[in-house]
């Protein structure tokens, strides 16, 4: 048997205090310790014959009594071998402990304060929390937390995918604006090296059916993930896109930045970046600073991978036709990185395709214009029922 300490040898105070009626409150604890609270707030605790040495070695140092459960006559001769100076038990069981627990004797279990409150008010002496089971109903309530199974019906998940060295605050001010119709749902694409990586992996975390807008390289893996699995997207958006493979003049300056950031020049690479992607009439600081601490969000590891995956992207011109998908591209009208007519080939390409102009946006779209960008997508995402 567990050495189960009780109170100090020979104190029987527990007893003598309840011989003289005083109202007494307790609790059964199991494996989970004991709170501080119990050693200053309640008269006594109880625990179970199988105690661990280390509990036990805990409840020694309690100013309190320590109350042995017993369940039987064998456990109740044992405890009294022991020397144990009080036990307990519950009324079903049926054995000669000093206090025996009933639902409606002097002595009470009770799994919250307010019936604790009820038993004494109805008579008990002895009332005894069942902390153990308390605690079990308060795990078992804390599935509750997670969000409902599915989705919502009045908001569609829509996946939103940036472009090179972008992170989910590309969207910040777009999703703002989508709120009461879409659930906006950020993927990464700086932990594969080639577009079909990228796919695969944001496929693995996607909900099973969405809506899907891609930015820059986000939209060329866009155009991989509707080859690989068209079934699970409810429509298609296409920001600052084009749907070529790269080009020599790309690859080469590629090239450049790889061999740059292999050197250890990343923040000159990502400063430099920070401003070529952003027509020279937004290069204002905040604009700029806010596209650098993206680009220090992927680092330059981030970068190596997507540089590659940009390297190797396959030409998704041939495929375009097989979509059969409500698709926007947002086309913007200061892009000096993909030019208009890139986005308008793209267009003209997708049978059911519109294309949509932003004003006064480059090729930064969603940070530069975020109203206008959500204004397009709303409308967008409002032309067809969510899917059931």
């Amino acid at each position: 048997m567990t050495s189960v300490v009780g109170p100090r040898p020979g104190d029987r105070s527990l007893l003598a205090r309840l011989e003289r009626h005083e109202q007494l409150l307790g609790a059964l604890v199991g494996g989970h310790g004991v709170h501080p609270a119990v050693a200053t707030d309640l008269d006594f605790v109880v625990v179970a014959q199988t105690v661990s040495a280390a509990e036990t070695a805990q409840l020694s140092t309690l100013p309190i009594p320590v109350v042995l459960l017993v369940d039987s006559d064998a456990e109740l001769a044992a405890a009294r071998a022991a020397g144990v100076p009080v036990t307990m038990a519950l009324g079903s069981r049926m054995v000669a402990a000093d206090v025996v627990l009933t639902e409606d004797g002097p002595a009470r279990l009770v799994t919250s304060p307010a019936e604790a409150q009820a038993a004494f008010s109805s008579g008990a002496d002895l009332v005894v929390y069942d902390a153990v089971a308390m605690i079990d109903d308060v795990l078992a309530t804390l599935p509750a937390g997670r969000p409902h199974a599915g989705f919502p019906p009045e908001r569609e998940p829509l996946v939103l995918l940036s472009g090179m060295l972008g992170d989910q605050h590309l969207w910040d001010g777009v999703a703002a604006g989508l709120g009461d119709i879409a659930l906006p749902w950020p993927a990464r694409i700086d932990l594969d090296d080639s577009v079909p990586e990228m796919a695969l992996s944001v496929l693995a975390e996607a909900p099973p059916r969405f809506a899907l807008a891609g930015h820059s390289l986000g939209a060329i893996v866009a155009l991989e993930i509707m080859r690989r699995a068209p079934a699970r997207v409810t429509r298609l958006a296409l920001l600052n896109a084009s749907a070529r493979g790269a080009s020599p003049a790309q690859i080469d300056s590629w090239a450049q930045w790889r061999g740059r950031t292999e050197a250890g020049e990343f923040e000159a690479v990502a400063d430099e970046l920070a401003r070529l992607t952003l027509p020279p009439a937004h290069r204002d600081p905040e604009l700029v600073a806010r596209n650098l601490d993206m680009a220090r969000a992927i680092g330059s590891a981030g970068l190596l991978r997507q540089l590659a995956a940009q390297t190797s992207r396959p030409d998704s011109r041939s495929s375009l036709g097989a979509i059969d998908v409500p698709v926007l591209v947002v086309s913007g009208e200061l892009d000096e990185v993909c030019p208009p007519e890139l986005q308008r080939e793209l267009a003209e390409l997708c049978p059911t395709a519109e294309l949509v102009t932003v004003p006064e946006a480059g090729h930064m779209a969603p940070l530069e214009q975020p109203s206008r960008v959500a204004a397009v997508l709303l409308r967008w995402l409002s032309d067809v029922d969510p899917p059931q």
